[in-house]
């Protein structure tokens, strides 16, 4: 057991000075166009954004086409402050 620990924290101690975290200004704010108000076209919108959205959470384009992700597009555009783009910030 101390064989294998030793090595581990002398490579911890290696390394991590090469690991870190970068803070991101917007990280969860998306905005994405619509050409207007109706339902339909502001769902296609949300859908796109959290595509985005998950893309950018965890580093894999990809992750925007899973179908769980799908089924939260589809509870979110229930929820007006999403589905209109209005965060705490601006509700009243």
């Amino acid at each position: 057991m101390r064989r294998l620990v030793l090595p581990l924290l002398a490579s911890l101690l290696v390394l991590s000075p090469l690991a870190r975290a970068e803070v991101v200004d917007n990280l969860y704010q998306v905005r994405e166009p619509v050409t207007s108000q109706q339902p339909d076209e502001r769902n296609a919108a949300l859908k796109r954004a959290l595509q985005v959205l998950a893309g950018r959470l965890t580093g894999n384009p990809q992750a925007g086409q899973t179908p769980a992700l799908e089924a939260h597009s589809r509870l979110a555009s229930r929820i007006p402050c999403i589905a209109l783009g209005l965060g705490p910030e601006t509700q009243r």
